[in-house]
């Protein structure tokens, strides 16, 4: 029988407070602001998200009007 970790919802149990943690998503503008600093991206600029969790960093993105 193949055991699918995305299935396991002992594995969503476990990450759920870190992954909705409210500070985390409480630092989410500060940290964008960092991330385009750092970067020097510019706002007709074009952002992908390689999808490493709950789209946070994107959905900020997205609300300053980045693709």
């Amino acid at each position: 029988m193949e055991n699918n970790w995305y299935e396991d919802e002992n594995l969503w149990k476990n990450f759920e407070p870190i992954l909705f943690n409210e500070n985390r998503i409480k630092n989410t503008p500060p940290e964008v602001d960092k991330i385009i600093t750092l970067l020097n991206i510019k706002e007709s600029s074009k952002i992908l998200d390689l999808c490493c969790g709950i789209g946070r960093h994107s959905l900020e993105f997205g609300r300053r009007v980045f693709m």
